[in-house]
């Protein structure tokens, strides 16, 4: 029988605790953002970025980000903000008003 050299003990250890803490936090309620995405089915890209613009809360846990299920919920059901449609929406109000302006 081999002897486990210290580096592999070491990481394997280091695993498992891992793994352990993992199944923790998600037992508190907390997904990853990749968690978080796949139930939303969106990108994780798109819930980092909701994340940066606060649209979604998201706690620091270690030097991971973690979401809660309510708060991606709450997310989910902001309205999405259209900022190119309204700019147009908003253009052609002033067109039109110009337009009546000079009659």
């Amino acid at each position: 029988m081999e002897l486990l050299n210290v580096e592999v003990l070491r990481a394997l250890v280091r695993d498992v605790v891992r793994d352990e803490l993992g199944k923790a936090v998600r037992d508190d309620g907390y997904m990853t953002v990749a968690e978080a995405a796949a139930v939303a089915r969106l990108k994780s890209a798109t819930l980092r970025e909701w994340i940066k613009r606060g649209r979604l809360k998201a706690t620091h846990l270690g030097r991971r980000l973690r979401v809660t299920r309510a708060d991606l919920d709450a997310a989910m059901a902001k309205p999405a903000r259209r900022k190119h449609a309204d700019s147009i929406e908003a253009r052609a109000l002033r067109e039109s008003a110009k337009v009546l302006g000079q009659r």
